[in-house]
């Protein structure tokens, strides 16, 4: 069995720290309770959903995604493994349009072999830039283990690309909304079009919490304008249509961040997108990034409109 770190882990519901037992593959918190139990294979923390100090409406939704996903994942990871995009370097990946350079920039991302880092969220898409860089650990955070399996084999066929190591990653089966982290264990903390599938605020209240101070957020996410936000409620309720937690960010909650971090900024990013995907379809390739780059100077404007943006906050 691999070397499982527990100095970072806690029980989410008594807060205590926990203690790893290498003889049964169980996680048990002081007062003996068992938490959670290790898969070896898959590098697999899996937290007790059932003692988790979640509603019950919450656990529900948590369930129903992890259901949804998990089926996404058997039927689309493969084609998510040796993909080119993987084997890019951070530098490579943040210098891909105008927007993640600027991004890049007010981030100064600083990592080395010390370097603690959650990843709310995904396949491990953007994990493998982050290894390439000689990041010193890797905590990820899923409600669907079929996803995180899928995550383990893009950064296993990257073994020699990347200078993967077994002993840098470990996967949590575990909702956002209850992190099993400690206070302050992590420099940074990553998460890419996940964020708008969890409960709000609290799980921003989890990453400021298990941020050490000094440590960085960055996720890019959908959001929109509460004016559209409150159109989309209306048509999916006159639709019928039920999403659970699948709700975009309004900027709202991005003064909320703003407001329980000490530095902050916003880059609206693929504002275009609509436009631009049927663009390149018929061989149209218009500097669509420009526009981009135009808005995220007019912050007011931004605001009014919505897509996607790269969010930074310094703890």
């Amino acid at each position: 069995m691999v070397n499982v770190p527990t100095g970072h882990l806690r029980d989410p519901v008594t807060r205590q720290r926990v203690s790893f037992d290498p003889a049964t593959g169980q996680f048990c918190n002081q007062d003996g309770t068992v938490v959670a139990g290790f898969d070896d294979d898959n590098l697999q923390i899996n937290w007790d959903w059932n003692r988790l100090p979640l509603s019950d409406g919450l656990r529900a939704d948590a369930i129903d995604e992890a259901a949804s996903w998990d089926a996404w994942a058997r039927t689309h990871g493969a084609s998510q493994v040796g993909e080119d995009r993987d084997r890019l370097t951070l530098a490579d990946w943040m210098a891909m349009d105008t927007i993640q350079s600027r991004v890049a920039r007010r981030a100064d991302l600083q990592i080395d072999g010390t370097t603690r880092m959650l990843e709310i969220g995904g396949t491990c898409k953007d994990s493998t830039y982050f290894l390439s860089a000689g990041l010193g650990q890797l905590d990820h955070v899923e409600v669907s283990s079929t996803s995180q399996r899928v995550g383990l084999r893009r950064l296993r066929s990257l073994r020699g690309t990347t200078g993967f190591g077994a002993d840098r990653v470990r996967f949590h089966h575990v909702p956002a909304e209850a992190l099993p982290f400690v206070d302050d264990s992590f420099d940074i903390v990553f998460s890419r079009s996940t964020l708008h599938h969890v409960s709000r605020p609290d799980t921003f209240d989890e990453i400021c919490r298990v941020l050490r101070p000094g440590g960085l957020l960055l996720f890019v996410e959908r959001y929109m304008s509460d004016g559209l936000r409150s159109a989309m409620r209306w048509s999916r309720g006159v639709r019928r249509l039920e999403r659970g937690t699948d709700m975009p960010l309004v900027c709202a909650e991005l003064d909320y961040i703003q407001s329980r971090f000490s530095e902050f900024a916003w880059f609206p990013h693929n504002v275009v997108w609509p436009i631009k995907i049927p663009l390149q379809k018929i061989g149209v390739s218009l500097p669509l990034g420009r526009f981009d780059a135009w808005l995220s100077d007019r912050a007011w404007l931004a605001r009014r409109m919505g897509i996607k943006a790269w969010v930074i906050a310094r703890k």
